[in-house]
């Protein structure tokens, strides 16, 4: 480590524990700098601009889209486990309940339609917007581009206007051609929520999207849907998250073959989207690489992490992290401990194991699985 990146270190650091001796807030982000212990981000400033919230890590040039707070993603991950478990649990698991369904939506289309509209609406007005509301200007702009995308879309085929009390908040009473567009905007509006506030899955649709094939569309939108699902699956790593798509993935290819509105909105969506606005740019990709769940743009962990690695060491980022443990002082003997492919990470030789470490923290990282263990002296801030 070169004495000058030493001074950029206690530099910074002085100026942290500096806040913290004023009880000056300091919003710390989980998981910013990747899915392994450590990679936790310390907000130096947050830089609201119409492209959406931005936040500025100290170390670190490389601007991060969003700001997770805590109370919307807690409201949310509620939201989100309330529609999730209910159809995991209640429709997944009963064969009758699927057939019930099926009947529903052949022998009363217009009641069907009407239900689901129902239920959009308890989801997007009665729980989202009673818990926490966002203004769409708030979002970072690839999901910005989504929405306005979407609603223009929507204005052209259907003839109304999305933002209108008659389609945000039409009363449950109501039935009529209104239904169709509600139910498709209420929907992306709750994943658009989702892409917000959990940059694993908006990262993931940036990576897909930019593998759309828009002369695919034209001819086909329901077969190039399923071949962006296919490579979705394909670059994940658990088979958790795999099931998870192939059943969205299903459901997608149904509604796609028996809902000629839908087919025709998905369609003018797609091919209305600017693939380069909502693809990845080059802060997105350094703050995806250290993602083990997830092969982005099909590139294995390992090389992911040694990218992530130079472009650190080129451009002299440093990353913070607050700790507080009563773990034994640096060199103090550790167990050894295993990761899950039984690589092993011990506190032993830090040249050898390749680590980047000061005299206030060590943090050892299997170079293969990300897996890590640390040994920090208590209450320090450390890089």
């Amino acid at each position: 480590m070169t004495d000058e990146k030493q001074k950029e270190i206690d530099r910074i650091a002085g100026i942290i524990r500096e806040r913290i001796a004023k009880k000056e807030p300091l919003p710390i982000i989980k998981g910013a700098f990747g899915e392994v212990d450590g990679c936790e981000g310390i907000v130096e400033r947050f830089i609201d601009e119409d492209h959406g919230l931005k936040c500025k890590f100290y170390g670190c040039p490389f601007l991060y889209k969003g700001y997770p707070e805590h109370k919307s993603v807690d409201s949310l991950g509620l939201v989100k486990a309330l529609v999730t478990k209910f159809a995991e649990e209640t429709i997944g698991r009963s064969r009758f309940v699927k057939i019930g369904i099926v009947l529903f939506a052949l022998l009363d289309r217009k009641h069907f339609i009407h239900s689901l509209r129902v239920f959009t609406y308890l989801v997007r007005i009665m729980v989202l917007r009673k818990l926490f509301y966002v203004s769409m200007k708030k979002f970072c702009f690839p999901i910005q581009h989504l929405l306005m995308t979407a609603r223009e879309v929507a204005r052209k085929q259907w003839d109304v206007d999305p933002d209108s009390k008659m389609m945000l908040e039409e009363y449950k009473d109501y039935i009529g051609k209104r239904e169709i567009p509600m139910i498709i905007l209420g929907a992306l509006d709750f994943a658009a929520m989702i892409l917000e506030y959990d940059n694993a899955y908006r990262f993931r649709m940036q990576d897909i999207i930019a593998e759309l094939n828009k002369d695919n569309v034209e001819k086909d939108v329901r077969a190039e849907v399923k071949r962006l699902f296919g490579l979705l699956i394909e670059r994940e790593y658990g088979t958790e998250m795999k099931n998870k798509w192939k059943q969205i993935g299903r459901l997608l290819d149904v509604v796609l073959r028996f809902s000629k509105d839908f087919r025709r909105f998905l369609q003018g969506l797609l091919l209305s989207l600017d693939i380069g606005t909502m693809a990845m740019d080059e802060s997105d990709h350094y703050f995806s690489l250290n993602r083990p769940s997830y092969n982005h743009k099909g590139v294995p962990y390992k090389d992911r992490l040694a990218l992530q690695k130079k472009i650190e060491q080129d451009l002299g980022i440093i990353r913070f992290s607050m700790q507080a443990t009563n773990a034994p002082p640096l060199g103090s003997p550790t167990a050894t401990t295993k990761c899950s492919k039984n690589h092993t990470t011990a506190n032993a030789d830090c040249e050898t194991l390749g680590c980047t470490y000061t005299k206030i923290n060590h943090v050892h990282i299997c170079e293969e699985c990300g897996f890590s263990t640390k040994v920090n002296k208590k209450d320090v801030v450390s890089p």
